[in-house]
């Protein structure tokens, strides 16, 4: 499975999210923050409903500069979504994500990434 990596999230809608995606053979992986960052994560997820979100982005940015990263917010606020572009985020979009737009925000991501490094970074 291919590790993407889910921060800012509640359990709930990491839970829904990872139900989404497993099929395709994604592992969603939360964490609390950047501090967690999985470096052999294909991709993360940062949730923009919370202070410090777009920290976030510029900090995972520094630490994996070709990381897939999209910010999801619960608040379609359209006057922001540039900011999180700018930031060096791939994509932005609003919640609810139904299956079909989870599988299109994820297409960039390498399907044939090595699940022993993935496999390794969640053990560590």
């Amino acid at each position: 499975m291919l590790a993407i990596m889910l921060t800012g999230f509640s359990e709930a809608a990491a839970d829904q999210i990872n139900a989404d995606l497993a099929p395709d053979g994604y592992d969603m992986i939360r964490r609390p923050g950047v501090a967690g960052l999985l470096p052999g994560a294909a991709a993360a997820r940062v949730c923009a409903d919370r202070d410090g979100w777009l920290g976030d982005i510029c900090e995972i940015r520094a630490i994996s500069p070709h990381m897939v990263l999209i910010v999801v917010t619960s608040l379609p606020e359209h006057t922001i979504w540039l900011d999180p572009l700018e930031a060096g985020a791939n994509d932005y979009a609003c919640m609810p994500l139904d299956r079909q737009q989870l599988r299109w925000l994820f297409r960039r991501v390498p399907q044939s990434e090595s699940s022993g490094r993935t496999r390794k970074a969640l053990a560590s």
